[in-house]
């Protein structure tokens, strides 16, 4: 909101859903002055948002975090992530059952990477070797089918 949008929002949404934050600014050493900050607080914040805000702190959906008339602003802003509509949800690509990688079946794995373990694991070869040898292979196996490198 701009600032004049957000008096406008404040003097005929929030103070009159809450009438008390009016009058607590009123009564404050400088209220023109809070109002001000106040409505400059509120630039991240659209009417609508601002709306759905109080109107759920009205009905009990949301609570405010507080209950504190010098930090109303600061509650609205804070409940305002709560409200907003999600971003667009990112395509997720399904893949079919029958189509997940499975290492247990990747010939590559069983031939290579298994017995590689197993010579880390008896101690015969390093787990620095057995990587650098994995790599080798992989390096080896996308060249032959057209890619670049493996990078890992």
């Amino acid at each position: 909101m701009t600032p004049d949008e957000a008096r406008r929002f404040l003097s005929e949404v929030a103070f009159v859903a809450f009438p008390s934050v009016r009058e607590w600014l009123r009564s404050t050493e400088h209220p023109e002055e809070t109002f001000t900050l106040w409505t400059k607080a509120m630039a991240s914040v659209s009417w609508t948002e601002g709306q759905t805000v109080i109107d759920r702190w009205l009905s009990g959906q949301i609570t405010p975090p507080r209950f504190l008339r010098d930090s109303f602003v600061a509650d609205l802003r804070a409940c305002v992530p709560a409200v907003r509509k999600p971003q667009q949800p990112q395509q997720v690509e399904s893949v079919p059952e029958g189509e997940r990688y499975r290492p247990t079946e990747d010939p590559l794995y069983l031939k290579y990477w298994v017995p590689l373990r197993a010579a880390v694991a008896t101690g015969e070869i390093t787990e620095e070797s057995a990587l650098a040898q994995w790599k080798a292979i992989l390096d080896e196996q996308f060249s032959k089918a057209g890619g670049t490198t493996w990078i890992g």
